[in-house]
This record gives C-alpha cells, structure tokens and sequence, in this order.
C-alpha cells in the first residue's frame, strides 16, 4: 500500500477509499493523490524552478583539450587522494575514516583494487555525524569525541574543496550541446 508521511507525521493513503453500500460502519476516506498530483502541476507551472542534478548531469559538456566533467568516481578518488596526500600509498586516512562512517569501503576489483564508493553518501554521513557530535559537544560535559568531531570537520572541508576544484571545469569556451537542444 502506498502513503505518504505528512511533515506532521501522520501517514496518509495514497488512493481514497469509497464507503462500503453494504457496511453502514465502513466510512469514506480521503486518499492524498489528489493534493500530491496538484502540487506538482503547481511546482511544473511555477516561474521559477531549479532541479539539482548529479555530476553526471554534466558529462555532455566537453573542453577540448582542457579538463572535462568528473564522474562520481572521479570525485571519490580525487578526496581520496587530497584526504590522503600524505600517504598515496595506501590512502589509510581516507580509508580508516570511511570505514568508520559507512562500516567498510566498496568491494576490490579483481585487480585487488578499490571500486569507488558514492562521494554524496559518505559527506552526508559525515556532515549527520558532525551535526549530532555539536549538539552533543555543547550539552555534554564529559563529552569525548572532540577530536573525531574536528576530523570528520576537516575531512568535510578538504572533501568540499577537492570536489568544487573538480567541477569547475565550464568555462568560455566549453561546448555546452545539450543546452542548446
């Protein structure tokens, strides 16, 4: 059965349900499909509208001979890295961090290499952590993971650098197709 769970928490019925002739005790009730349909009609006729899109949204924009548009595991290797810089080798700082935000990391290749992880779930795991730790930080008297806050705070702003550095890539001269469609 579908429903939808109202910012009040109440959960709604997604069809209506019609009274039953033969059951007096058996009342209409009203489904949601009907408000959630006319939400969106209003949202699609809206002036203003912004889609958030992923990194691959981008990939049909090409700067020939200059850099292009990263994928999700491009991104992952280059925080990786940067998180790492210290230690290219094993890349044990951003490893041993996302082990213990995501409780592993992405399965090895047959090559015995890494497969890259999704970049956006570990940063929104990592920035829930951070937001939980501060509010515990500042009621907390005994509190004891200031130093796991303060790491998952700069692993987050070498992570946003390193992507922002990466998908900065249109400029004057970048071949915008699907733009022009």
């Amino acid at each position: 059965m579908l429903r939808l769970l109202t910012r009040g928490g109440k959960w709604l019925r997604w069809e209506e349900e019609k009274a039953d002739p033969n059951d007096p005790t058996k009342k209409p009730k009203a489904g949601c499909k009907d408000q959630v349909e006319e939400a969106l009609i209003e949202a699609l006729h809206s002036t203003n509208v912004v889609v958030l899109l992923g990194s691959g949204a981008s990939f049909s924009a090409k700067n020939f001979g200059g850099p292009n548009a990263p994928g999700m595991g491009d991104l992952w290797h280059a925080v990786r890295a940067d998180v790492s810089e210290d230690n290219l080798v094993d890349h044990k700082e951003f490893d041993d961090l996302a082990k213990k935000v995501m409780g592993g990391l992405p399965q090895k290749s047959s090559d015995g290499k890494h497969k890259t992880g999704d970049i956006e779930s570990l940063l929104s795991l990592c920035k829930m952590q951070i937001e939980l730790l501060s509010i515990r930080s500042e009621n907390d008297p005994d509190f004891t993971d200031q130093l796991w806050l303060e790491e998952l705070t700069e692993f987050v702003r070498v992570a946003e650098n390193t992507i922002l550095g990466k998908v900065g890539f249109v400029g004057p001269k970048t071949d915008l197709p699907a733009h022009w469609a």
